[in-house]
C-alpha cells in the first residue's frame, strides 16, 4: 500500500509548492518593461533549448510508458524512444517557426520541468536510502509525473509574463538551496544515517527554494548572465572550499568527511549571495 501511495503524495507536494510560487504577484511597485504585455520574440538560443528539451521530453515519455506495457528489453524500447523523440523536437520546432514564442516562455517550461523532474528525483534517492524502496515502475511513474507537473505549471505562470532570467533563477536558486541544505543536514548527526537524512533535507528545502526563487524572481528582474555569474560563483568556491576541508579532515574517504560537507555548503551559500548583491 505504502508503494501506490506515497509518490502521488509527493506529486502532490510538488504541485502546491511550485503553484505557490506562481501564485505570488508582483506589486505595482515594483513594475518594469519587461512585465508590459508588448510581444518579444524568444531568442535562438531560448528555441534551440524548447527543441532539445522537447526531444529528450518525449523519449523519456515514450521509454515510460513503454516500460509500463511491455517487458521488453531497453535497447529494444530506446530506438522507437528517439525516433518519436526526433519527431517531437522538429513539431516545435516547425511550430516555432510559424508562430514564435514569447521570450521566456520556453525557458519558463523548461525550468519548471527541470525543478519537477529535481524534486522527484530527490524523493526517489531518499526512498531508495530507506528498507522499503518502490518498484522501478513507480520510481519512473514518479519522476515523469514531476517534470510533467513541473513543465506545465510552468507553461500556466509563463502566461503572466516571464523572462529568461527569471526562469533561470528560479531553477539555480532551488537546486542552490536544496544542495546546501542537504550538505548541512547530512553533516549534522551519525554518518550512518547522513544520507538519508540529507536527501530528505533537500527535497523539503527544494519545494520552499522554488517559492522564494519565484518571489526574489519576480522582484529583482535578474539576467540570465546575473544567474549564470552567480551559480559559477557558488558552485566554483564550494569545490574550492569542501576540497580544502576534505584534503585537511585527514579522513581517506570523502563520503565519511562530514565537515567538508558543512564547509561546501556554507560556501555555496555564502558565494552566491555575495556573487548575487555584488555583480
Amino acid at each position: 500500500m505504502r508503494d501506490s501511495k506515497t509518490p502521488w503524495f509527493c506529486c502532490v507536494a510538488l504541485a502546491i509548492a511550485i503553484a505557490a510560487s506562481i501564485a505570488i504577484k508582483p506589486s505595482n511597485a515594483n513594475a518594469n518593461a519587461d512585465d508590459k504585455p508588448s510581444f518579444i520574440k524568444r531568442s535562438t538560443p531560448e528555441a534551440a533549448l524548447g527543441v532539445v528539451a522537447t526531444g529528450a521530453y518525449t523519449a523519456a515519455t515514450t521509454l515510460w510508458v513503454a516500460s509500463l506495457l511491455t517487458e521488453a528489453r531497453f535497447e529494444h524500447r530506446l530506438v522507437p524512444a528517439l525516433a518519436l523523440g526526433a519527431v517531437g523536437a522538429w513539431a516545435l520546432a516547425a511550430y516555432d517557426q510559424k508562430h514564435p514564442f514569447a521570450s521566456g516562455t520556453i525557458a519558463n517550461v523548461t525550468s519548471g520541468a527541470a525543478v519537477g523532474l529535481a524534486i522527484g528525483t530527490t524523493w526517489m534517492l531518499y526512498n531508495r536510502a530507506g528498507s522499503s524502496p518502490w518498484s522501478d515502475r513507480t520510481a519512473s511513474s514518479l519522476l515523469w509525473a514531476g517534470a510533467t507537473v513541473g513543465a506545465g505549471i510552468g507553461a500556466l505562470s509563463a502566461r503572466g509574463g516571464t523572462t529568461p532570467g527569471r526562469a533561470a533563477f528560479t531553477s539555480a536558486a532551488a537546486l542552490w538551496t536544496a544542495t546546501a541544505t542537504g550538505l548541512l543536514a547530512a553533516s549534522l548527526g551519525s554518518a550512518n544515517t547522513a544520507q538519508r537524512r540529507g536527501l530528505l533535507g533537500a527535497a523539503l528545502s527544494m519545494e520552499a527554494g522554488v517559492m522564494a526563487a519565484g518571489w526574489l524572481g519576480r522582484r529583482s528582474n535578474p539576467t540570465v548572465e546575473r544567474v549564470v555569474w552567480a551559480s559559477s560563483m557558488a558552485v566554483a568556491t564550494a569545490l574550492a572550499i569542501g576540497s580544502g576541508f576534505w584534503a585537511a579532515s585527514g579522513q581517506p574517504e570523502l563520503a565519511r568527511a562530514r565537515a567538508t560537507w558543512g564547509a561546501a555548503a556554507a560556501g555555496l551559500i555564502g558565494a552566491g549571495v555575495v556573487a548575487w548583491v555584488w555583480p
